[in-house]
């Protein structure tokens, strides 16, 4: 991977459904909860991280959620593993812990070609783009 090489996306994918995520179930059964689906994009390569939106909540606002995405402008990889660590304590562990398992999964992936992606392997989604805003109840793009 080259030092400049820009993150191209951030995209949060909501479920009502785990649909499989390794990490998807709620702490407090039988609650109701929300998934949420971290793909960034970098290089042609794609990491992922996953995690709980909500639980028992009424009303979820997604945009509202996801709006400390805005900080990453086209990132560099350590640029946006530096945002994470300069900001965890405002957003809190789940927003934190989320992005950080995505941009972890990205690194692997750009040091190792022959990387295969976890969540293709023990996921249902069909992880194209397409597929995932077909199956989820909402999305939330940075590009």
């Amino acid at each position: 991977m080259v030092e400049e090489d820009r993150i191209t996306s951030f995209q949060l994918y909501q479920f009502d459904d785990p649909y499989g995520l390794p990490d998807g179930e709620c702490t407090n059964e039988p609650a109701k909860c929300r998934y949420g689906l971290l793909r960034i994009t970098c290089c042609g390569h794609i990491g992922w991280g996953e995690c709980i939106l909500s639980e028992n909540i009424k009303y979820f606002d997604l945009v509202q959620w996801a709006s400390f995405l805005q900080y990453f402008n086209k990132p560099t990889l350590k640029e946006a593993f530096d945002t994470v660590d300069h900001l965890h304590d405002k957003w809190g562990r789940t927003k934190a812990g989320l992005v950080r398992s995505a941009l972890n999964d990205l690194y692997s992936q750009l040091q190792n070609d022959n990387y295969v992606n976890r969540m293709s392997v023990n996921s249902q989604y069909c992880m194209d783009t397409g597929s995932l805003i077909e199956r989820c109840r909402a999305h939330y793009e940075i590009v």
